[in-house]
């Protein structure tokens, strides 16, 4: 979902802006040769890792990235909820 306005993203836990940032297309009305490349699953997953580890801790962190990467085949999202809350 691409942000239409340079506000501050309010009200988004660490997961939602790990998701938005791991499904953002490219900006398609920058010239191509703007455009910088899409940063590799792994890529966000290290800097979500570092982000979330030192509040939620590394077992809830690797648990939360780990099911975030496989959320289509997440039954119930509500099940997530456990994973990042302290």
């Amino acid at each position: 979902m691409p942000l239409r306005s340079h506000r501050p993203l309010q009200g988004f836990s660490a997961a939602a802006a790990m998701r938005l940032a791991i499904s953002a297309p490219a900006c398609p009305s920058a010239p191509r040769s703007r455009r910088l490349p899409r940063p590799s699953t792994e890529a966000v997953n290290a800097k979500a890792r570092d982000l979330m580890a030192p509040v939620l801790g590394a077992d809830k962190t690797d648990r939360l990235i780990a099911q975030i990467n496989t959320l289509e085949h997440v039954d119930d999202v509500r099940a997530l909820r456990s994973l990042f809350t302290m």
